[in-house]
């Protein structure tokens, strides 16, 4: 039983990573496309200031520190990642630009170095509608891999399409809840009548 907020240490099991990297390929620099990954386990390198206080809560000095930290939250679950190529953060000198800063003197890379050889990212969380841990499959990696594909293979107007049938059944469920709400005022009051936001006064209902 895994529970929330504890530490464990799980190894992903090696026919999944082999499903996960048979299905998604490999990048130009020989590793998977996809992968899978346990929270605890990825880390990534964060710098920044800390403060160091006395036993009276006092604040007595500051100082720069490097810390690998989980990336992905929930920790206790295993996450999908894919591939990004080096070129989608940039050039180094924009890297250097936007994640570097200078404190207290000192020139740090708050997000460690340049990618050059692309970094993983995430993509899914393996856990159940409730949030519960679930233990990935071959069937659920390759599925969320396929599913993966043909999102980044849509073109916009495939993409517009889609957003153009998601607000059309937004609305026809709405207004399915509004005739079903009516229908039930009409049928426990059947002597009032009904004023529609615009539009001319109705008949009077008769059930």
């Amino acid at each position: 039983m895994i529970s929330s907020g504890e530490s464990y240490d799980l190894k992903v099991p090696e026919n999944i990573q082999r499903a996960a990297a048979f299905e998604g390929g490999l990048n130009r620099y020989g590793t998977p496309n996809y992968r899978i990954v346990w929270g605890w386990a990825r880390k990534e390198l964060r710098a920044g200031m800390m403060t160091n206080f006395d036993a009276s809560g006092n604040e007595i000095s500051q100082e720069m520190v490097e810390e690998w930290q989980p990336k992905y939250w929930p920790r206790d679950r295993f996450h999908m990642e894919v591939w990004v190529p080096p070129e989608s953060y940039g050039t180094p000198e924009q890297w250097t630009k936007e994640t570097a800063a200078t404190v207290n003197g000192s020139f740090v890379h708050r997000l460690g170095a340049y990618p050059d050889k692309g970094d993983y990212e995430h993509l899914f969380t393996c856990q159940g509608r409730d949030g519960e841990f679930v233990m990935p499959t071959e069937a659920a990696v390759i599925e969320v891999i396929r599913w993966h594909k043909r999102l980044r293979n849509r073109t916009s107007e495939e993409i517009q399409a889609d957003i153009d049938e998601e607000i059309k059944q937004s609305k026809e469920v709405r207004q399915k809840k509004y005739r079903d709400i009516i229908d039930s005022e009409v049928k426990a009051f059947p002597w009032r009548i009904w004023m529609p936001v615009s539009g001319q006064l109705p008949k009077r209902l008769e059930v």
